[in-house]
């Protein structure tokens, strides 16, 4: 929960700059969103990991082998082609990340949908996000985007071998 807080504070960083500075500062503050944006997917992609997790000591890996999502499995390969970045692009950016933040913008629509049509106080419920979120409170810890995507996340203990060679155990 720690990593998606520091996840989400480093992503608003920039729009400081969108609300209080002049145009060329609120063009530099939206590529340095863009900039995170395209960091963030390469390093869910290669890694299994955002800039929080890495800082958490945490990282994403399939819930039936404990493997971090790296190299093409049969579904992604039939879709997209085969290649190491497809299936971390495919679990970790477009399940985790893009399409858990799709479902948290339609429930938030369709929440607030009867307030738009009716009229009355604005007021939004982001219901899917708070189930999503909630749902890290169960024993296996997995929220609606791991059971999206098959995934679990991790904690990171030991480097073994080589650059891309961890130990890892299971969140308790």
């Amino acid at each position: 929960m720690f990593a998606a807080l520091l996840d989400t504070f480093v992503y608003c960083l920039p729009y400081a700059g969108v609300v209080f500075g002049d145009t060329t500062i609120q063009i530099l503050s939206m590529a340095g969103v863009a900039a995170y944006l395209v960091v963030q997917a390469f390093l869910l992609t290669s890694r299994g990991q955002s800039v929080g997790k890495i800082a958490w000591g945490l990282r994403i890996v399939r819930i039936e082998d404990n493997l971090p999502y790296r190299f093409s499995f049969a579904v992604a390969s039939r879709f997209f082609g085969t290649g190491p970045w497809v299936e971390g692009f495919v679990a970790n950016v477009l399940l985790r990340a893009w399409l858990n933040g799709l479902l948290a913008f339609i429930s938030s629509v369709i929440v607030m949908l009867p307030v738009i049509l009716l009229g009355g106080p604005s007021v939004v419920l982001p219901v899917y996000a708070l189930v999503d979120a909630l749902f890290i409170f169960r024993e296996d810890r997995r929220c609606l985007h791991d059971f999206l995507a098959g995934t679990r996340v991790v904690m990171t203990r030991a480097k073994v071998g080589g650059d891309d060679e961890f130990e890892d155990e299971e969140v308790a």
